[in-house]
């Protein structure tokens, strides 16, 4: 289905050991994607959540580094506005990072 969001992909891992269901997207399809696509592809994964009955998911923006650096392009963008320390409520989930 097409939409004007930005595609992306959503792997559901349950795993027995860990107690919550996991939503890893974006793996494969976004190489480098830019704040706009990094903004839908959260999106996605939120929407995907709430359809899954999580009405308030968190999310972990991954990178290899826990500080915004602006030679590691992961660290810029939506990653540094949660910069402050603390994880903040947007797009209906909870954001954080960038986390390594």
């Amino acid at each position: 289905m097409r939409t004007s969001r930005r595609i992306s992909h959503v792997f559901v891992m349950d795993t027995p050991t860990y107690p919550r269901t996991l939503l890893i997207t974006d793996a494969a399809i976004n190489i480098e994607p830019e704040l706009e696509d990094k903004i839908h592809i959260v999106q996605n994964a939120i929407d995907l959540a709430h359809a899954a009955g999580h009405p308030e998911p968190k999310v972990a923006l991954l990178s290899a580094v826990e500080t915004v650096n602006t030679k590691i392009k992961s660290t810029l963008g939506r990653g540094g506005a949660v910069q402050d320390g603390r994880p903040r409520p947007d797009h209906r989930g909870i954001l954080d990072g960038p986390l390594a």
